[in-house]
């Protein structure tokens, strides 16, 4: 089968630590097998050390799996709809296991759970619950109102607000909820360039507010088009709104998105670096 093949597949950071889930596959790709593992370091100092957060063999195929990280717990699942679930309240010195089930709709977010939109086949396109201490998932009963076309296109938990994005048919629309879910108020983006436009990247700024990356493909020969950049602030603020702070120098294209601080960081697809500082 020859080496083991490892990559990075998720980088995720709690108040004083940084994770990074890492894959070691053997085989083809229809057919590789795969294991994974949790390094961490501190922020304050550097070096990786494995914690004791590692999966069992997953079949290549199955889908990535996910890293999540609230305080010192962690949270991964091993593969989508059918894997695992691992939880360490203590940055992986313990670890306990749960499969992952198909639940009843759920009310709200509660504390603990995680939101996402890729953790099974079936929920793609909503907003759905994972309890990590009963491995079930449960759509969101409420889903936020996006309008007729597809559903959750990103989404994105600041501080408690949960922010959504989708296609309104004419446009790019969001919806914020600060209450778990139970309710939901829309903020559309008003402006912007022409053409259709496409979510890159969805991030949270940590203060109940977002950053949204957008694409318009006006380029045919860039892939992931860095076309306008878009920030909102905390939703219970009055006259809060999308406003369009797009960068005037700027990559071509971009490939992720972090916010920390009121500073934002944004990756081209060559790995190059951009910092956004606040204000401009």
């Amino acid at each position: 089968l020859g080496s083991p093949v490892q990559f990075v597949s998720e980088v995720a950071f709690g108040p004083a630590t940084a994770y990074a889930l890492v894959g070691a596959c053997v085989g083809p790709e229809e057919t590789r097998s795969c294991r994974y593992r949790v390094l961490q370091r501190a922020l304050t100092r550097p070096g990786w050390t494995v914690t004791a957060v590692r999966t069992g063999a997953v079949a290549g195929a199955a889908g990535l799996p996910r890293l999540f990280v609230a305080g010192d717990r962690l949270t991964v699942v091993d593969q989508p709809t059918v894997g695992n679930v691992l939880t360490s309240p203590d940055g992986g010195r313990t670890m306990t296991v749960q499969g992952l089930s198909a639940a009843p709709p759920v009310p709200a977010v509660l504390r603990g759970d995680i939101v996402d939109l890729g953790l099974c086949e079936s929920c793609l396109d909503r907003l759905t619950v994972l309890e990590p201490r009963t491995g079930r998932l449960r759509p969101l009963a409420t889903q936020p109102p996006l309008g007729p076309s597809v559903g959750v296109r990103a989404f994105a938990d600041s501080a408690g607000a949960l922010w959504a994005l989708g296609d309104s048919g004419t446009g790019l629309v969001s919806s914020v909820s600060l209450d778990g879910g139970r309710t939901w108020r829309t903020l559309p983006l008003r402006g912007g360039g022409p053409g259709a436009a496409e979510a890159t990247a969805l991030a949270p700024d940590g203060r109940r507010g977002a950053w949204l990356l957008v694409s318009r493909d006006a380029d045919p020969h860039t892939t992931n088009e860095f076309s306008e950049l878009w920030r909102v602030g905390d939703p219970t603020r009055p006259g809060a709104g999308w406003q369009l702070v797009t960068p005037a120098r700027r990559p071509r294209s971009v490939d992720g998105l972090l916010v920390s601080a009121g500073t934002a960081l944004i990756q081209d697809e060559a790995g190059q670096l951009l910092r956004l500082e606040p204000g401009g």
